[in-house]
């Protein structure tokens, strides 16, 4: 593979959109059929639909990822467009040819061009993409995927909670995070209305999650605490309720966080613990100056917005282009 002849396409088409699932599920056994497809790229979020795009070399695709589309909340209560990297994918023969490093600069490109200011993406860190990522100058926020341990002391017949209908209001997060924030509609399509069954699981007035369940997994999408003060042992305590559901299913619990305070709770009490990132890329650097200069700001004071290869300052506190403490769910990164 010559990384020069490499060209990047928009995937358009029933064939285009046939070869990026067949790919997806090579690199990625059971990722999923037409209907999982059509979840994650068919329908609009923020008012877009998803951008997919393929590196092709002499004619083949070898390489794609896709562009989701959201609007991101700042701490400073400033709203904008980002754009979420996922479904990423590079056949085996093609890899470490620079496929992905290309489909990095495209992403970016078409980010900028939707009006997003800023380009996330989800790793864990050992994944060489993390590494890419690294190399391309994003910013890196930590984030810990959960695992049901191997030895799990749980209590499978006390059951401390009520399952009902998912909630039709829209959970938008922890105040004074960076965060994904969505209307009704939008949060229905995202955290209930999945392939996969969802259900809403509740501890009195103490805690409400969303539960996706897959054949090995409970997939906890959002945790809601009633009182987000409370010890982070009173989220752990929920994620023990959840983990002794699913061991009563013959299934293991799934958790995201992106907080560390959390992670360390659950791997004192036996959880697997999967360190990774969010990675942050300046897409649109004026729509990002906007937003960072709030409500009543016309920026003036902000020096020029980062470059992408200079998108690491977002992770900086001493610069003053730090994003702040990010807040993401498991549910929100599809």
């Amino acid at each position: 593979m010559n990384a020069a002849a490499m060209e990047c396409r928009p995937c358009v088409g029933s064939d285009a959109e046939r070869r990026y699932l067949e790919s997806l599920n090579v690199c990625f056994p059971a990722w999923g059929g037409r209907e999982m497809f059509d979840w994650c790229f068919a329908r609009e979020s923020a008012g877009l639909r998803p951008d997919l795009m393929m590196v092709h070399d002499a004619g083949r695709a070898v390489a794609g990822l896709a562009n989701t589309y959201r609007r991101l909340r700042l701490p400073n209560g400033q709203v904008m467009l980002a754009a979420l990297m996922v479904a990423a994918w590079t056949l085996p023969e093609a890899r470490g040819r620079g496929a992905f490093t290309r489909l990095i600069g495209e992403s970016i490109e078409v980010a900028a061009a939707r009006h997003a200011g800023l380009l996330l993406a989800f790793y864990t860190r050992t994944s060489p993409s993390a590494s890419r990522m690294r190399t391309a100058g994003a910013a890196l926020f930590p984030s810990w995927h959960i695992r049901s341990g191997g030895e799990r002391r749980i209590t499978p017949h006390d059951r401390t909670y009520v399952e009902d209908g998912c909630a039709d209001a829209a959970e938008n997060g922890v105040a004074d995070t960076v965060r994904l924030v969505y209307t009704a509609d939008e949060w229905r399509d995202q955290f209930v209305r999945r392939p996969d069954p969802v259900t809403r699981v509740r501890s009195a007035n103490r805690w409400s999650a969303l539960v996706e369940r897959t054949p090995a997994f409970d997939r906890v999408l959002s945790l809601t605490l009633s009182d987000p003060s409370v010890p982070d042992a009173a989220w752990a305590d929920a994620v023990g309720v959840l983990d002794a559901r699913a061991a009563a299913a013959g299934r293991r619990l799934f958790v995201y966080t992106t907080d560390e305070r959390q992670a360390s709770v659950a791997r004192s009490r036996g959880f697997e613990i999967v360190d990774g990132y969010v990675s942050a890329l300046v897409a649109n650097g004026a729509i990002l100056r906007a937003a960072c200069a709030g409500a009543n700001g016309s920026g003036e004071d902000l020096p020029p917005a980062p470059a992408p290869s200079a998108s690491h300052t977002l992770a900086d506190p001493d610069s003053p282009w730090y994003l702040g403490r990010l807040f993401v769910r498991n549910g929100d990164r599809m």
